[in-house]
Parts: structure tokens; C-alpha cells; sequence
């Protein structure tokens, strides 16, 4: 029985753990939709890579590509931060604070 308790307090304390970076892994609704459209205007020419800080941002990265960029390569780096998705014309970088646009002139 002790060691179901152990267990579950263990557990209970994981959970509070991990929340709050999931939390915090992830820019705002607001700012997604946005780097979505920028996505499906073709601002970033064709995604072919990219890169994010941990598995958290995965279903963030996957609602902006929005199976636009079928061919994108997605890679999960630890010692990165954030997402970066590399296209042909310009990189995006997201981050809990919103999104960046990197290499477009104008």
C-alpha cells in the first residue's frame, strides 16, 4: 500500500511538473492562426525543414503547416528553442511570445 502512495504522489508531482512547459512551449491561438495564413499565402515559399525545442510544439507545427507542406521534414532538437520552419523564401520562428519572419525583403 506504501508504495501505491509513493507512486501516485510521485506521479501527482510529474504532472505539475510537465504542465507548466507545455504551457509555455506553445505561442497563443491568435498568434498560430496567424503563421498559418502566412504559411498558406506562401510567404515562406516551399517548407521543406523544420526544426522544434520538444515534442510539445508538434501539434503547434502541425496546425500551421495544415498539410500544406506534405514533404516538410520535421526534426526534435532539445538544445533548440522554440519551432523554426526553414522555407524556400523566408524562415519562421515560433515561440511562446508569438512568431517571427525572417529573410523577405518589404
Amino acid at each position: 500500500m506504501t508504495d501505491r502512495r509513493l507512486f501516485l504522489k510521485a506521479a501527482g508531482g510529474l504532472v505539475v511538473f510537465v504542465m507548466p512547459v507545455r504551457a509555455r512551449a506553445s505561442p497563443g491561438r491568435a498568434a498560430l492562426r496567424a503563421a498559418r495564413e502566412l504559411i498558406r499565402a506562401g510567404a515562406l515559399g516551399s517548407v521543406g525543414y523544420c526544426r522544434v525545442g520538444n515534442r510539445y510544439l508538434l501539434p503547434a507545427v502541425r496546425f500551421v503547416l495544415d498539410r500544406a507542406q506534405p514533404d516538410c521534414v520535421v526534426e526534435v532538437d532539445s538544445a533548440a528553442e522554440g519551432a523554426a520552419l526553414l522555407g524556400s523564401q523566408a524562415t519562421l520562428v515560433m515561440g511562446r511570445d508569438g512568431f517571427r519572419l525572417f529573410g523577405r525583403d518589404g
